[in-house]
């Protein structure tokens, strides 16, 4: 990595989650301790304190505290990585809406401590990825998880981001292919998409053949090509099992 995490553990006992912190800070991680949610929510709004992940208790005093901070935590930073800790499996299915990145169950095994700590490191470095693009008149520095998807018009190139906005480049398809990491798979001619963002591979409707795909944060249906449907297929595959497996 050679980045360091910015972590905060947040629940109403500490010695539960004291292993936790022993183990990120002995990995190089900076920790941060938050006995209850709302002084966690408070360093967020007017600390304007921002954390890679977050490790959250779900039975503080009240059962549903943990998913409320969760939601809250979200509406201010919609990058923020969660990790539930509890020590009642039944809330796993609930907690999904929430969108987790790793549930750990207590008392905490250190096994399963280990993988959740993996999981964040490779989902941080994906976040992290930068690509600078340049072409005779600027020089543009993003990072791969601020593009949903490149599109080719005439001789330029223009980048859709997340924020929804744009920019374009003077460059051909084939030497930004040559740029981007396999996190990025081209559809069609004239388009390349971020996997990190595609929802769904579908037909455009149902007496249609065209076959599109849906991308998070857009409304802007994508078409897919034949030549390059076996290349997307794959890529979306790959893609998951890395996400899941690390």
């Amino acid at each position: 990595g050679g980045i360091v995490m910015r972590i905060a553990l947040c629940d109403d006992v500490y010695y539960e989650v004291e292993d936790i912190e022993k183990y990120l800070v002995a990995n190089g991680e900076e920790v941060d301790f938050f006995d209850h949610g709302d002084a966690l929510l408070e360093a967020y709004e007017h600390q304007h304190q921002r954390y890679d992940a977050v490790f959250l208790d779900l039975e503080m005093k009240s059962e549903k505290e943990g998913f409320q901070i969760a939601d809250a935590l979200k509406s201010i930073d919609d990058t923020v990585l969660i990790v539930f800790a509890t020590s009642h499996r039944q809330y796993v299915y609930e907690s999904f809406r929430c969108s987790p990145v790793w549930f750990l169950c207590k008392p905490i095994e250190k096994d399963d401590l280990e993988k959740a700590y993996h999981h964040l490191q490779f989902l941080l470095s994906q976040r992290r990825q930068t690509f600078t693009f340049s072409d005779s008149h600027q020089s543009v520095r993003l990072r791969c998880d601020e593009i949903l998807y490149f599109e080719a018009q005439d001789h330029d190139i223009i980048v859709h981001k997340k924020d929804g906005t744009s920019q374009s480049f003077r460059l051909t398809m084939k030497e930004l292919e040559e740029q981007l990491s396999e996190n990025f798979c081209r559809v069609h001619a004239s388009y390349i998409v971020n996997m990190q963002y595609v929802t769904r591979i579908a037909r455009e409707s149902e007496n249609s053949r065209q076959e599109v795909v849906t991308l998070e944060h857009s409304s802007q249906p994508i078409p897919v090509s034949r030549k390059y449907k076996p290349l997307l297929n794959d890529a979306f595959l790959n893609f998951k099992e890395k996400e899941f497996i690390g």
